[in-house]
């Protein structure tokens, strides 16, 4: 498990969390310069809502990719996307689970109403959960 990725529908970072990051993650602009990576790739797969996507909306599903020699397992919702990250060499399937507690935990604390408005006005929760699934 390498970090957690919430960026909203335009790939700006709502948080970010890494975990064990090796060099190539250590500073801001390489984590931003990655989260670009992951936001244009997740759009190509037609996994986000761009105002030109043609694709329908996969909300509430898990998707995967591959970036930069990470494994990103990825939910989409109406403004944001989640990431969930590890090595290339981490099981898809545990990575999956994590994806599927963070979306139950924050469909919980936000009563069903998982968007970008609910996360940046409750981040205390959103750290919360976090830490205390991954930590």
């Amino acid at each position: 498990m390498k970090g957690v990725v919430v960026l909203d529908n335009e790939g700006k970072r709502i948080i970010a969390k890494y975990y064990n990051s090796p060099k190539s993650l250590e500073t801001n602009a390489q984590q931003k310069w990655f989260e670009r990576q992951l936001f244009l790739k997740s759009n190509k797969q037609g996994g986000t809502s761009g105002a030109a996507a043609s694709k329908p909306l996969n909300m509430y599903e898990n998707d995967i990719m591959t970036v930069e020699n990470y494994v990103a397992i990825f939910r989409c919702y109406v403004d944001m996307t989640i990431y969930i990250l590890g090595d290339k060499d981490d099981n898809e399937l545990i990575l999956a689970m994590v994806l599927d507690t963070v979306h139950e935990c924050f469909d919980k604390v936000f009563k069903h109403s998982i968007e970008r408005k609910s996360l940046i006005n409750n981040m205390t929760a959103v750290i919360l959960v976090i830490d205390e699934l991954i930590d």
